[in-house]
């Protein structure tokens, strides 16, 4: 049975409110919450936090790829509601890193 962070992003995926990548994810302006896979190298993860300051880091502790079903490191979700709704529901399966 799926979580409420995976349901939620989900949802920013088919409202088109995020952003896939660990290079794409610094261009993103209104970004609220970054989404990162287990599976990250740690180079990234250190890119992805320093260029990331302000914003809020949770880890997967599954692979993302079967949270979202789609391939990709790192997610950001644009939507502020949503983010809010990831953030207040982080359970056992994802840890915070950052809080931005």
């Amino acid at each position: 049975m799926p979580d409420k962070i995976q349901t939620m992003l989900n949802f920013a995926i088919r409202a088109s409110k995020t952003v896939f990548g660990v290079d794409n994810i610094p261009s993103c302006k209104n970004k609220h919450v970054i989404v990162a896979c287990s599976t990250l190298s740690e180079n990234s993860l250190k890119q992805l936090l320093r260029e990331n300051k302000n914003t809020p880091v949770i880890m997967s502790k599954r692979p993302l790829e079967t949270v979202i079903h789609r391939g990709g490191k790192a997610v950001a979700v644009k939507d502020r509601n949503m983010a809010q709704e990831i953030l207040k529901n982080i359970n056992d399966d994802y840890e915070l890193i950052s809080e931005g």
